[in-house]
C-alpha cells in the first residue's frame, strides 16, 4: 500500500512538468503526443482520459496517470508494461512525477492525496 498525504486544498498538477502534461488543447498536448509518438508504440489500456505523462530520469519507464484512477507504466525498450497498474487513488490521478534519482514515483489526485510508490523493475 502506498503512503498517502492528505492535502488541505484541491490538488494541482505541480508533479507534472509542463512539457509532459496532456491538456485539452494547445501546444502542450501536441508536444506530449510528439514525445509519445517518438516511443514508436502507443500507451494503451486506459478506460478514460490521460491527465499526465512523465518519463523516468534514465528513460527506462514512462508513467501515465488518468481519469480511471490508475497509474500505468510502460517500458519503451520492452514495449510492454512492467507489472500491473497502480491503484489507490479514489478518483482521477492528476499528477505524476519521478524522483530525480529514480526508484520512487509520486502522484496526486482529485481525492486530495499525494501518494508515493516504488517504481517497478524494468
Amino acid at each position: 500500500m502506498p503512503n498517502a498525504v492528505t492535502a488541505s486544498s484541491p490538488p494541482c498538477n505541480w508533479l507534472c512538468r509542463p512539457q509532459h502534461r496532456l491538456t485539452h488543447g494547445g501546444g502542450e498536448r501536441d508536444h506530449a503526443q510528439g514525445v509519445l509518438a517518438g516511443l514508436g508504440r502507443p500507451l494503451t489500456g486506459r478506460t478514460g482520459p490521460v491527465r499526465c505523462v512523465a518519463s523516468s530520469p534514465d528513460g527506462q519507464l514512462v508513467a501515465s496517470a488518468g481519469d480511471d484512477a490508475t497509474v500505468r507504466f510502460c517500458s519503451p525498450a520492452a514495449g510492454r508494461p512492467p507489472g500491473e497498474p497502480l491503484t489507490g487513488h479514489d478518483g482521477p490521478v492528476t499528477g505524476v512525477g519521478f524522483a530525480p534519482k529514480g526508484g520512487l514515483l509520486s502522484t496526486t489526485g482529485t481525492d486530495r492525496t499525494v501518494r508515493l510508490w516504488p517504481t517497478p523493475a524494468v
